[in-house]
């Protein structure tokens, strides 16, 4: 009975493994494990398939998962189980990188290849006892099971174990991880030799020490407060520690005292001993040749050494590399002195040199000077210069903060001017994100700038119009425009159009709008539009209203209160192109007024000759012939009445001081072509002595009937007429 629950319960917790739900395989008990791979439910994580007793498998020996082994070949072959940055291959489950590909099939523990499947021992085992030792500790037994899937349970033994400070014995499991402490004081020696630990036992090394001593520095100039332990092994029985000032202590010789820096005892002998001073103080010459010389010797340090006479020539500091300075005086004691010359030294970005004397030149830093050059190089973020005084930087880095908007668009990037694309926002928020309608929602945390999700439900807004509505639920604040095909008047009221989108408000039908304007004379000439016809000014149209002289449109700006302007008309019409020399050449007719004046006959030669050259039509000629003789000729006198034959029947009508006009009408004369002049032009013209002008006819009829009138102005004399 206990037997057929232990494997119900196996088989449902094997249920819940193949539905998804699979615990981590160290958790999971041996028997469950077992139970999967003897009753072939155990699924490969590669293919997906059973792993059936009898096929060759492999065994994760990190997570312990059981894959069959050309599929584990695969995996380890692909693109999508390379490790980044290491070499080798990550297993499907636990992502543990392995270096060698399996290739051949072995039992649990290891020991036999290819095992045989055996109905009474487990699958995939060779039946063995396990053997494996425990990893990573310290258990001398090894796993006394027969060989299995999974990991090897904890060593059942028992130990004897030694606690932390080594004072106490306890018995634990074998391969207990836990270290064993006791309830005594360690004791253990500190790192400053002298004093021991007081703590409780515990592992590891023991805290350095907290006890506070004084020490003196080796002069005994200077004094500290430090730890315990610390310069253990520096001191020399008078002091621990240098202090780096002069050390000043008498010398053993009683006359000068020491003048090296800060030292542990002794000091050093005094260096003007006549045993120790072999040269001169040049170093030039030894001083056994200057006793040969003659030179005194020396018997105390207090004695001068001699001089050998020479040029000092000791290395000063100022100078350059290339040209050193030396001493210029002889041969002396003591220090040099201040150098005489000049030195050239160079700025800090070495752009600009100086000259300076060298007794200016008391330290190093006296050695370099800031010029005024600004360096232009760009910065390591590209964006910036460095614009430094006297730079001597070669990396450039940007102090300035960045500032650029990140791709959230509401925060800016606070890390230090860089190159390239900015680092995504690290805020995020801990609140659902939903649409609008709250049927899609994002859980937290949300990224910062992450878009509302996108919804497939229909939009449940408030829309200004009742029609069908077909986009989808979406997070902008405005909802796109309505589309629907609708019928609307233009704006000008002209015509109702259908298949307009319900959207569009302005409407124009292309037609001229045709609304009278206030001036009450012309009408809008503008093409279907908007609002007033005209705002804030005033109508600019022409005047139509005929003009009295020559019957063409007055042409000036509107001016409804106000009568025409006395303005020159500049409209076109269309006169005879032979007929524009009489108009143009007004030397023609001074010729032909003068030809009357002397006589018919010259005059109708000059007619004759002129009806040749011009092409003008014999009629037109004969007529303005008798227009000249009956009214110049003929009504001053100038040729006897007899010839009155010679005028036609039509009657001049004239008074003494007005010109005379005889009209000629054009409709007889089909074939002259016509030609446009300008009517203010042909105006002009009557008030000279002779012209030839023109008007429109009565009968609109094309081709527009003209009338020719011939003026010829009489005086108030007629024994003399004027031309």
């Amino acid at each position: 009975q206990g037997e057929w629950e232990r494997e119900k319960q196996a088989s449902l917790q094997a249920g819940s493994l193949m539905r998804g739900s699979i615990p981590e395989p160290t958790q999971a008990p041996l028997d469950i494990r077992l139970f999967l791979l003897t009753t072939e439910k155990y699924e490969c994580m590669v293919c997906c398939e059973l792993v059936r007793v009898t096929a060759p498998v492999w065994s994760c020996q990190s997570c312990y998962h059981v894959f069959h082994l050309n599929c584990i070949k695969k995996w380890a072959r692909s693109p999508a189980s390379q490790a980044d940055g290491q070499s080798g291959w990550r297993c499907p489950a636990c992502q543990n990188v392995s270096a060698h590909v399996p290739n051949t099939y072995t039992c649990f523990c290891g020991k036999v290849k290819n095992p045989e499947w055996s109905r009474n021992e487990i699958p995939h085992s060779c039946g063995e006892v396990c053997r494996k030792k425990q990893p990573g500790q310290d258990c001398p037994h090894s796993c006394n099971l027969l060989c299995h899937p999974g990991p090897c349970p904890p060593c059942p033994a028992f130990m004897t174990k030694t606690c932390e400070c080594g004072r106490t014995r306890h018995t634990v499991r074998c391969g207990q991880a836990v270290s064993v402490h006791c309830s005594n004081p360690c004791e253990n020696l500190l790192n400053c030799g002298q004093h021991h630990c007081a703590e409780l036992c515990h592992g590891g090394q023991c805290q350095p020490c907290r006890i506070i001593l004084n020490q003196v520095c080796y002069c005994g100039s200077t004094s500290r407060d430090v730890l315990c332990g610390t310069d253990v092994g520096k001191s020399d029985g008078f002091g621990d520690f240098g202090c780096l000032k002069i050390c000043g202590k008498d010398l053993k010789c009683g006359n000068h005292t020491c003048s090296q820096v800060c030292h542990p005892q002794p000091c050093q002998p005094c260096p003007r001993l006549p045993q120790l001073v072999r040269c001169c103080p040049c170093g030039q010459t030894p001083l056994s040749q200057l006793l040969e010389l003659g030179s005194s010797s020396r018997k105390t340090c207090m004695d001068p050494v001699p001089s050998c006479g020479k040029v000092c020539g000791k290395p000063l500091p100022c100078g350059s590399l290339d040209f050193i300075h030396t001493c210029e005086k002889l041969c002396h004691e003591g220090d040099c002195g201040p150098c005489s010359r000049t030195s050239v030294i160079s700025c800090r970005c070495s752009f600009r040199t100086k000259e300076l004397p060298c007794t200016s030149l008391k330290s190093e830093a006296d050695a370099t000077f800031m010029c005024d050059k600004r360096c232009n190089k760009k910065r390591l973020c590209g964006r910036h210069k460095c614009n430094e005084i006297c730079c001597v930087d070669k990396e450039h880095k940007c102090p300035l903060i960045c500032g650029r908007k990140l791709r959230c668009g509401l925060h800016r990037c606070e890390e230090p001017c860089h190159r390239g694309n900015c680092q995504s926002c690290w805020q995020a928020s801990f609140d659902e994100l939903t649409c609008h309608c709250g049927a899609s929602v994002i859980y937290p945390p949300v990224p910062c700038g992450t878009r509302p999700p996108e919804c497939t439900q229909t939009c449940a807004r408030v829309h200004e119009c009742d029609h069908p509505v077909y986009h989808s639920c979406h997070s902008e604040e405005k909802c796109p425009p309505c589309t629907f095909l609708t019928q609307k008047w233009c704006m000008g009221k002209h015509e109702l159009r259908s298949n307009i989108p319900c959207h569009l408000a302005d409407i124009s039908c292309g037609l001229p709008c045709s609304a009278t304007l206030p001036c009450g004379m012309h009408k809008c000439q503008r093409l279907c539009h908007k609002g007033e016809c005209l705002v804030d000014e005033a109508c600019k149209q022409p005047c139509t209203t005929p003009r009295a002289d020559c019957g063409h449109p007055c042409m000036a700006p509107c001016h409804p209160s106000s009568p025409c302007p006395m303005t020159a008309c500049k409209a076109k019409v269309r006169i005879p192109g032979a007929w524009a020399h009489i108009l143009t050449r007004g030397h023609w007719l001074q010729r032909t007024n003068k030809l009357a004046r002397e006589g018919w006959s010259k005059l109708y030669r000059f007619l004759a000759v002129s009806q040749e050259r011009l092409r003008l039509p014999a009629l037109f000629i004969q007529q303005i012939y008798k227009c000249f003789v009956q009214d110049v000729l003929l009504g001053a006198g100038a040729i006897p009445h007899g010839d009155k034959n010679l005028a036609t029947s039509v009657s001049p009508s004239y008074e003494a001081t007005s010109p005379v006009t005889w009209l000629i009408s054009l409709a007889d004369y089909p074939a002259v072509p016509r030609y446009r002049v300008g009517c203010t032009s042909v105006r002009d013209f009557v008030t000279k002595e002779s012209v030839l002008w023109m008007r429109p006819a009565s009968s609109p009829a094309p081709p527009p009937e003209l009338t020719v009138a011939i003026r010829v102005w009489r005086p108030a004399t007629p024994a003399h007429p004027a031309p």
